[in-house]
């Protein structure tokens, strides 16, 4: 793939991302908005790239040829949101990969599985968060000099002398955020889980709170985790795009029973909004950087799939 975001990049960082992002912005300003819904604890940005359809579509066109969008609350919502886990940085990757192919087609009008790109966006919204977790990524790829401030980076010091292992090893497979909690586990239907650091109180990180703010206010009809790894697909309540999804990847669908602990599927599950999670990757997160090839091949079309595929409300 050629384009703005380079799938040869073997650390695809903060940084990279958000040159990435501005690029994107600049090149289509017509279907997309960048914005920031939030800083981390280290004041790194928590980005949003939303997708919508083109507002001047109809410029020009006669009143017989023009194609009726619909109005902003009949509009259905998707979020896909990655890297919730620090050391699964290399779907922000991948994420922004697909967003920028999505664009690219979009702009050229052309079809997927005979629908025009265009005709998908008309009545769905994306909404793409591709680096839910920037401080924590910072760490496991430049180990806790990543982090800024100093009273976070002493904290962290503190924290992984209390580990088994190198510094480096530990910082590399970090999962939480600057301060060591796992995100995925600081909401509130089942916590607190106890095998892990799931924070002082549901959504006391910054990073919980603002994704949580985002679903809430956007009431998605799906919601689409990109974690690592295993190459299944983890859902709650069945939809049928979850066939389509598994025959693109490859990855069979498990449906979770374990009792709530915490977790972002814990709490969508008990607002009645649809959600999976996409365990890319075999091995140990980080995965080497071989491996987004595979990703590629597999993942490159989800994002009309998703779109084409949207279930409806099972309120």
């Amino acid at each position: 793939m050629s384009g703005i975001v380079n799938i040869h990049n073997r650390c695809y960082s903060y940084e990279a991302m958000e040159q990435d992002l501005n690029k994107i912005a600049e090149t289509y300003p017509r279907y997309v908005q960048l914005s920031s819904l939030g800083e981390t604890l280290d004041h790194r940005q928590i980005y949003c790239l939303h997708l919508h359809g083109d507002a001047q579509e109809n410029y020009g066109l006669p009143e017989n040829m023009r194609v009726e969008r619909r109005q902003p609350k009949e509009v259905r919502k998707i979020l896909v949101q990655a890297a919730m886990h620090a050391r699964e940085w290399k779907n922000t990757q991948l994420v922004m990969m697909m967003a920028e192919k999505f664009l690219r087609c979009y702009k050229a009008d052309i079809l997927w599985e005979g629908i025009p790109y265009r005709q998908l966006l008309r009545s769905n919204d994306l909404y793409i968060l591709p680096m839910t977790n920037p401080d924590g990524v910072q760490i496991s790829q430049f180990g806790v000099s990543g982090i800024t401030d100093a009273n976070l980076r002493n904290s962290l010091q503190l924290m992984m002398e209390k580990q088994k292992g190198k510094p480096a090893s530990i910082a590399k497979r970090w999962k939480g955020n600057a301060r060591g909690v796992d995100l995925n586990r600081n909401f509130e239907v089942g916590f607190p889980c106890e095998a892990v650091n799931p924070g002082e109180n549901p959504l006391s990180e910054p990073e919980s709170k603002i994704l949580w703010d985002c679903i809430t206010k956007l009431q998605p009809a799906l919601v689409v985790n990109y974690h690592s790894t295993g190459q299944e697909i983890f859902y709650r309540r069945y939809f049928t795009g979850l066939e389509h999804i598994s025959r693109c990847t490859g990855y069979p669908l498990v449906q979770e029973t374990e009792k709530p602990n915490g977790s972002l599927g814990d709490i969508l599950t008990n607002e009645k909004i649809y959600w999976c999670t996409l365990e890319t990757g075999m091995g140990r997160a980080p995965v080497w950087h071989g491996q987004i090839y595979a990703w590629w091949f597999r993942h490159q079309h989800l994002l009309p799939m998703f779109l084409a595929t949207v279930p409806g409300s099972y309120r």
